[in-house]
């Protein structure tokens, strides 16, 4: 509503008892993807009881990819509704330019960040990762 003050609508949402709700992106999986991921965590727990540093050891990694398109903050993306949706927002398939930024932490220590190659395939990954060592 142009010329409506946001503190007005404000009002008028909380009074129809609606709130506002963070919409979440998430990595979209398949139903075979479960079961791996659930062995997973199952042999993290064992290393975990057997090595109490094990978790210090390990490299937790993450990857950023930005377009030319645009930045899209979710921090400040609401959805108003009377119970909390659960949105999600799908991330797009890799069809624009882009840069893909890596960091890694292993115990307290940052790695990083590294620009990478923009057609990332398993061997490129590989070959990056021994790098680092």
């Amino acid at each position: 509503m142009e010329g409506v003050h946001h503190s007005t609508v404000w009002r008028i949402l909380h009074e129809d008892w609606m709130y506002p709700y963070h919409l979440q992106r998430v990595q979209v999986l398949k139903p075979e993807d479960l079961p791996r991921c659930v062995r997973f965590c199952q042999w993290c727990l064992e290393q975990c009881i057997q090595h109490p540093q094990f978790l210090w050891k390990l490299l937790f990694t993450d990857e950023a990819k930005f377009t030319q398109d645009r930045i899209f903050n979710f921090h400040n993306m609401h959805i108003w509704a009377h119970a909390n949706p659960h949105a999600i927002r799908k991330a797009r398939p890799q069809t624009t330019f882009s840069i893909n930024v890596w960091a890694g932490i292993v115990g307290d220590r940052l790695i990083g960040p590294v620009c990478l190659p923009e057609q990332l395939t398993g061997p490129t990954y590989w070959e990056f990762l021994e790098r680092l060592t």
